[in-house]
């Protein structure tokens, strides 16, 4: 599953407190997330070709994060395995999966806009 809107729908409750900051919750979480993951994505690709390992791991592992508390679930795992694969020193395997993490970003951005819009 890219996206499980049930996350999202959860996000919403727990911010249904009724005021206008409240209502804002999940679009503006959303759009950060829109918005950061391509910077993160450009820094990651950068450290990954300047061969910074703890860099790739640090910045996976808030891609992580940050796709998983929205329920990208296929962002989270892909992020999680370059996570691992950095922590091992092994970049050039972690490069291998850069473009499937694009791929999945550019399958769950228009239901995320659509979310963030509604």
């Amino acid at each position: 599953m890219a996206l499980d809107l049930a996350v999202i729908e959860s996000l919403r409750e727990l911010a249904s407190g009724g005021s206008a900051e409240d209502e804002g919750f999940v679009r503006d979480t959303i759009g950060v997330f829109l918005e950061e993951f391509p910077r993160r994505m450009a820094a990651l690709a950068r450290a990954g070709r300047g061969g910074d390992a703890n860099a790739v791991e640090r910045l996976a592992h808030g891609l992580k994060s940050s796709a998983g508390s929205l329920g990208a679930y296929a962002i989270m795992a892909s992020s999680a395995e370059i996570e691992r694969l950095a922590g091992e020193g092994q970049l050039e395997t972690a490069a291998l999966i850069f473009d499937r993490l694009r791929d999945q970003f550019a399958e769950v951005r228009p239901r995320l806009l659509a979310e963030r819009d509604r």
